[in-house]
């Protein structure tokens, strides 16, 4: 096969833009998240199309874009060397030409122009344009299956003693994409089967096999029908579109994959959809510990009780405080903490920043914790919260479909997707913000990986006594009826006791 020239490396390379971004207009106007337009009835798009139109024929200064892909092309092409002259001088030009076909095309798909009218709009500004061939779904004897690279994939990872449930998350967006894409040969996936996998992704059903109406259909059928349904969110498609890539990059380093087809694929989140999860207001946390419904009487279990309180004072994650045992709770330098950590086969954590120790907070303190964790101790318990039972999630896997019913009694409609038992870290890190504690202090007591420089130099050398002092700047007392949850944990305690005996 002939190697390509400079020149042809930029041709396809404009060519990959016009069709990533018919891509990604295709997604938004199957999600209706294509712009409308203003008063004078052109879309925003149309208006984006005019301006550059006024660049070309040198009525607008050129726009700072343009040289940045030229940029980015040159540094692709190594620095540019063996293009000719002419090609680096035409460039400009040639990317606004791409510009403008991309923009043509969703201006006419929003108008609901037919897909042959489209892509004739698409060569009139783009000539060049030939629109890249998905890869046809069957078999070729050309190296492995996606499906074989997956069952290696997951046999290695788990060798490696990988969270198992990390391992099952990657394994079913590998599933999606065969199921989207075809059982191919590894060496068939390329940019253009990986942006119609996106294509198809992001306009898959959200609970697609809970629904009734669409668990026993395939997505085309789907597809094909009128069924109203909510595709799954923008958050979903870019977090499995990671783990593809995590996949697709370890294909690539064993050398089955010449490239990883899925990188930079992920599509542009809002900065409010970015956020994974909201904290707690103080109104929310006010109804979710209210004593009148936070009591062992209505809860009737006891980590029901316990671990959101432990982890509104420690920011620890749901399944490291449903896998405590009881010597996770100790002694240190004179301090009760709390000792985050994976000793035995059934703790896992999510990275080595996680293990840490957080010493207990003097209002969880006051509670009664330590008194409950006694008791544990006198009935010859090993686990903080035995009745909590080992599945694929962890210990953690019937307690948060507890909680996720439970919080929909407090939490607002229009918040409940974001706030979940992961929004009491948010609002652990946010009280410590508020009282000034340091990124290395609040990485180290929340067990958060840190890139920072100044983590590594003083977050790792963080004595208990110092974190103390920075965690009891923060108090939920103005929020928390501490003295009625006191009471209400010690009362159950004795009769607990009473009835041992």
């Amino acid at each position: 096969m002939a190697k390509k020239s400079n020149p042809d490396l930029i041709q396809e390379k404009l060519n990959e833009y016009i069709a990533d971004q018919i891509s990604l207009y295709r997604v938004m106007w199957a999600r209706g998240e294509l712009p409308t337009g203003p008063e004078d009835d052109l879309t925003p798009i149309e208006l984006e199309l005019d301006e550059i139109h006024d660049i070309i024929r040198g009525h607008e200064p050129w726009p700072t874009q343009t040289r940045s892909a030229e940029r980015t092309i040159r540094k692709h092409l190594n620095e540019a060397k063996g293009v000719p002259e002419e090609e680096l001088q035409d460039f400009p030009l040639r990317y606004l030409e791409a510009k403008s076909a991309a923009l043509a095309y969703g201006s006419l798909l929003q108008k609901g122009a037919p897909e042959e009218a489209r892509l004739k709009a698409v060569k009139h500004y783009f000539p060049e344009f030939r629109q890249p061939e998905t890869q046809s779904p069957q078999h070729e004897e050309n190296g492995p299956l996606i499906s074989e690279l997956r069952d290696k994939f997951q046999a290695e990872r788990t060798r490696a003693g990988l969270e198992e449930r990390s391992i099952k998350a990657t394994t079913v967006a590998i599933n999606y994409f065969i199921e989207l894409c075809g059982d191919l040969p590894i060496e068939k996936v390329d940019r253009a089967t990986a942006r119609l996998f996106k294509e198809k992704y992001s306009l898959y059903p959200k609970n697609k096999n809970k629904m009734p109406a669409t668990k026993d259909l395939s997505f085309e059928e789907i597809q094909k029908s009128d069924i109203e349904y909510e595709p799954i969110s923008t958050t979903t498609v870019n977090n499995n579109l990671t783990k593809l890539s995590t996949f697709f990059n370890w294909a690539h380093d064993h050398g089955y994959a010449k490239e990883n087809p899925i990188a930079k694929m992920k599509i542009k989140e809002s900065k409010r959809e970015k956020d994974d999860r909201f904290p707690f207001t103080d109104l929310e946390l006010q109804r979710l510990f209210d004593p009148t419904v936070h009591n062992f009487k209505a809860l009737r279990r006891e980590s029901y009780f316990w671990a959101p309180l432990v982890a509104l004072y420690t920011g620890g994650r749901v399944n490291e405080i449903c896998q405590l045992y009881l010597d996770d709770i100790e002694v240190v330098d004179g301090i009760d903490v709390i000792h985050f950590r994976s000793a035995r086969p059934d703790q896992k954590l999510k990275n080595p920043a996680s293990i840490r120790q957080v010493p207990i907070h003097r209002e969880l303190l006051k509670i009664g914790f330590l008194e409950f964790v006694n008791t544990q101790r006198e009935r010859g318990e090993k686990r903080l919260f035995p009745e909590l039972k080992f599945t694929e999630q962890g210990y953690s896997g019937n307690f948060s479909k507890w909680f996720g019913r439970r919080k929909e009694a407090f939490i607002s409609q229009d918040r409940r997707q974001k706030v979940t038992f992961h929004s009491f870290r948010h609002t652990f890190a946010d009280y410590l913000r508020a009282v000034r504690a340091r990124s290395y202090e609040i990485d180290r007591l929340s067990g958060r990986k840190s890139n920072s420089m100044s983590h590594d130099r003083y977050g790792s050398d963080l004595k208990i006594a110092s974190l103390r002092e920075t965690l009891e700047k923060i108090s939920f007392s103005h929020i928390l009826k501490i003295d009625e949850l006191s009471r209400i944990a010690r009362e159950y305690n004795r009769r607990r006791s009473a009835a041992d005996t």
